[in-house]
C-alpha cells in the first residue's frame, strides 16, 4: 500500500503537512477557550486528527495505529466521565470536576489518567504516542511542522490541566440537607395522591427561593440543595405531595417562573 502511493506522495505531502499544521493549532486554540468539557474534548479532537495527519505525511502505519489506538483509549475514557459526573449534576463545565478526588478517588483517578494522557504527559500512553509520532516526522525533515505540533501540544497541557487541577480543588458547593416540613395549609391525614418531583439543575435562583416553594406546596418528603459557595445561587431536587392532579400542575406552573423544572410522577 506505501508502494503504490509513493509516485504520487510529492503531490500530496505539501498540501498534508499544511491541513495538519491548520488542524493542530485550530484545534488547540478553539479548545483553549472553553469552559465546556464537552466542547472541549470536540474541538481538542480536531487537534488530534492534526497530529493523525502527521502519520499519513510519512506513510508510518505503526505510527497512526499507536496513536489512534492511545487517543481512543483517553478520548472514550474522558467523554464517559463526563456523561457519569453530567448526569448526577447538570454540570459540563470545568466546576463539575471541582473536588472529585474528595467525592470519588476512583473515578477521578481514572479522569486524570485519561485527561494526561490525551495532554501527551508521561508516563501516560500519549507521551510515548506522541513521541513515536514527532520522531517520526523529524526523521522525514519536517521541523516546522513539527515545532508546529509541539506548540499545539503545550497548548493541550494548558488547557487540560484545569480539569485535573478541578479534581483537587475544593468543590464549589455546600451541601444543605432540610428536615421534613409542612404547609400549614396541607391538611392531615388528606388522600395525597398526586407527588410532584422539582429539579434545578442549574445556578439560576436563591436557596430562599427554593425553600419558599417548598414551604407554600404540600409536605417535603426531601429537600436537597447545593449552593454554589461564591455566587449564593442554588440547586436542588425535592419531592412534594398534593391533594389533587389540579393543585400539582399549578406548582408546576409557579416552578417554571422560579426557573425550576417540575413533572408529575403520578
Amino acid at each position: 500500500c506505501n508502494n503504490a502511493l509513493l509516485p504520487l506522495r510529492a503531490n500530496w505531502t505539501e498540501t498534508l503537512v499544511i491541513i495538519s499544521g491548520l488542524t493542530i493549532l485550530v484545534g488547540n486554540i478553539a479548545a483553549v477557550v472553553q469552559s465546556n468539557i464537552k466542547r472541549m474534548l470536540a474541538y481538542s479532537s480536531i487537534a488530534h486528527a492534526g497530529y493523525m495527519l502527521l502519520a499519513v505525511i510519512t506513510l508510518n502505519v505503526n505510527a497512526m495505529f499507536i496513536y489512534a489506538t492511545a487517543y481512543s483509549i483517553a478520548s472514550l475514557s474522558a467523554f464517559s466521565i463526563l456523561l457519569i459526573i453530567s448526569s448526577s449534576t447538570g454540570d459540563e463545565t470545568i466546576s463539575g470536576f471541582r473536588g472529585l478526588a474528595r467525592k470519588s478517588p476512583l473515578l477521578a483517578v481514572v479522569t486524570f489518567v485519561a485527561l494526561i494522557s490525551l495532554a501527551g504527559i508521561p508516563p501516560a500512553a500519549g507521551f510515548f504516542a506522541k513521541y513515536y509520532l514527532f520522531s517520526a516526522v523529524l526523521s522525514e525533515g519536517h521541523i516546522g511542522l513539527v515545532l508546529i505540533a509541539v506548540v499545539g501540544s503545550l497548548i493541550g497541557v494548558y488547557y487540560y490541566f484545569r480539569p485535573v487541577m478541578a479534581l483537587f480543588s475544593s468543590p464549589d458547593d455546600k451541601i444543605i440537607e432540610t428536615t421534613p416540613v409542612s404547609n400549614t395549609n396541607n391538611q392531615p391525614g388528606a388522600d395525597q395522591h398526586s407527588e410532584l418531583f422539582v429539579r434545578n439543575l442549574s445556578y439560576n435562583t436563591t436557596e430562599e427561593g427554593l425553600k419558599r416553594f417548598f414551604l407554600k406546596y404540600g409536605s417535603i418528603d426531601s429537600l436537597k440543595l447545593l449552593t454554589h459557595r461564591d455566587t449564593g445561587k442554588s440547586k436542588g431536587i425535592g419531592f412534594v405531595e398534593f391533594n389533587t392532579r389540579a393543585e400539582a400542575q399549578k406548582a408546576i406552573n409557579d416552578a417554571a417562573n422560579l426557573n425550576l423544572d417540575g413533572r408529575l410522577l403520578n
